[in-house]
């Protein structure tokens, strides 16, 4: 009994294993991921690979970031700035600095 339930589990489970689509190349995963930044300009890595399979392109995670990385498809940074004074205060004049 033991046995059979072993050998209907292992079954299972080849069965719940998605088959694996057609390796495809870093070329052609260039241009796909490239189609996804236009659509799609915020995404980084992470998501593109989760659209990617979404849309029957299995690949790892570590894959895309390699390609990405390797062909600078990176996000650029937000530039950040410093506000060294609050100009949107409510007083009509400044007073000056001098002594008097």
């Amino acid at each position: 009994m033991e046995r059979k339930v072993g050998q209907l589990t292992m079954e299972l489970d080849l069965i719940k294993t998605p088959t694996s689509a057609p390796n495809i190349g870093d070329a052609e995963l260039v241009a796909i991921i490239e189609e996804i930044r236009n659509e799609l300009s915020c995404y980084e890595y992470r998501r593109e690979t989760r659209e990617l399979n979404r849309r029957g392109h299995l690949v790892n995670h570590k894959r895309v970031a390699r390609v990405v990385r390797a062909n600078q498809l990176g996000i650029k940074p937000r530039k950040w700035y410093v506000r060294t004074m609050d100009s949107r205060h409510d007083h009509t004049s400044t007073r000056s600095c001098t002594a008097t």
